[in-house]
């Protein structure tokens, strides 16, 4: 804007002066007394012009002031642009300068020396650095920034104002933009979890369900913020009791996923094992055991000859035993549930068994051997008697073959029956066994009669 703006004056200038020039030549064509006269420009090409003379000539000068001497090149270089009567500086190197114009008209009369002091200044050029995080406005657009919004790193933009000396400073930003960050942090717990220590690594509170709503931010080397979503599923653990009742003894699973692996041999609800579950979680598995114990008991039976011990389902095995044993054992259920063994003690004592002998024959008069009398049994004590119930006629009524004596009434009656009786071991009973003597009259002979 600039650039045009003065360019343009230029061209207007020029133009005014070919209108003086051509209207009063006279005047035009005057030498200027010598005199000085100071300006400040900014570095740059500079116009400067006089108003020609008809048929004069003009010579152009520049010193540094600070030296005295020329510039040197490319300091303060001096070029025609219109004739003689203007032209342009351009100056490269801040300071002051001297630009000096001399005269010579149409009749080779020089004129006096007009100079011009300059002071050129530098404009400016500056870098404006800077970081920020996602986006960043640069200025307000009028005094310190172009006041657009960047949302990525660049070093291309410029904004030019004027300083105090009204020369350009132009300004470069150099932007870097460094993007916050968000995530999740995914975490699977039992029971509760704790989030980090409220300063670095989360917001240290304490939660016992599963959540993906908290975050928490921290600054990241660039320092822009991230943003941490906490997504938490909280896992429970388990309790539970496993309830047993055994007889005797126990044993709890097999120490790795089921139990202790201890034998228990009373009741007890202490002890507990822990398993992991399918989520990874405590499960903790009290043991309540109630023992019952079995019992043993000895059924003692002394019995005569034979004994069938019970029926064979609740009571005893059922069978029939004829010999004194200890072995045999029948086992129940009680009403727990447990063994109740039995041990059969059984004494067997044989009966007597007596034979008195086989019925028989004798005459009158006689007595009668009871040597047919036979004991195959348990012996004990014998007891003969009469059909009276009477040992009189008996010898030794208390031997097993003892001699009777047939009394009056057994002849009268023809017969006797004689029992044996013995006497059993207990328990058993006596036992007994008769025999029957037939007794036969002695025959009386008739008179004698003489034939």
């Amino acid at each position: 804007m600039k650039t045009k703006t003065k360019t343009k004056q230029k061209i207007l200038r020029v133009f005014a002066m070919c209108i003086l020039f051509l209207g009063n030549s006279h005047l035009m064509a005057q030498t200027l007394p010598n005199s000085t006269i100071t300006q400040s420009v900014c570095i740059g090409t500079e116009d400067y012009e006089i108003v020609p003379a008809l048929g004069s000539t003009y010579t152009w000068s520049i010193i540094d002031q600070n030296t005295t001497a020329p510039p040197l090149a490319g300091e303060a270089d001096i070029s025609p642009f219109i004739g003689d009567w203007y032209i342009q500086v351009d100056f490269t190197i801040p300071g002051t300068y001297v630009l000096s114009v001399t005269e010579q008209d149409l009749n080779s009369c020089q004129g006096a020396t007009v100079d011009l002091t300059i002071t050129v200044n530098a404009g400016s050029s500056s870098t404006h650095v800077v970081t920020e995080c996602d986006t960043y406005t640069w200025g307000d657009g009028v005094t310190n920034g172009d006041g657009n919004v960047y949302t990525s790193s660049t070093n291309t933009p410029i904004f030019t104002i004027q300083t105090v000396n009204g020369c350009d400073s132009v300004i470069t930003l150099d932007l870097t933009i460094n993007n916050s960050s968000s995530s999740t942090h995914v975490v699977t717990e039992c029971d509760t979890y704790t989030w980090g220590d409220g300063v670095t690594n989360g917001d240290g509170n304490v939660y016992t369900s599963s959540t993906n709503t908290p975050t928490f931010t921290v600054q990241t080397v660039n320092g822009c913020d991230s943003v941490i979503t906490l997504d938490l599923t909280i896992n429970n653990s388990s309790s539970s009791t496993h309830v047993v009742t055994e007889c005797d003894t126990y044993t709890w699973g097999d120490g790795v996923t089921n139990g202790d692996g201890l034998t228990y041999t009373s009741s007890t609800n202490t002890p507990t094992f822990t398993t992991t579950t399918v989520n990874g979680c405590d499960s903790i598995i009290t043991l309540d055991l109630t023992i019952n114990y079995s019992s043993s008991s000895t059924d003692i039976q002394v019995h005569c000859d034979t004994y069938t011990w019970g029926d064979g389902v609740t009571n005893g095995d059922g069978l029939t035993y004829t010999s004194s044993t200890n072995t045999p054992t029948f086992t129940t259920t009680t009403v727990n549930g447990c063994d109740s063994i039995i041990t059969l003690d059984l004494t067997i004592t044989a009966s007597p068994d007596p034979f008195a002998g086989a019925n028989d024959t004798i005459c009158e008069g006689l007595t009668y051997t009871l040597s047919g009398a036979t004991n195959t049994g348990n012996s004990g004590a014998i007891n003969w008697t009469d059909a009276s119930g009477f040992s009189l006629g008996f010898s030794n009524p208390g031997i097993l073959n003892p001699v009777y004596t047939p009394t009056i009434s057994d002849i009268a009656a023809g017969s006797v029956t004689l029992t044996l009786e013995i006497s059993g071991s207990a328990p058993c009973p006596p036992e007994s066994s008769s025999v029957t003597i037939i007794i036969n009259a002695n025959p009386t002979p008739g008179p004698i009669w003489h034939n």
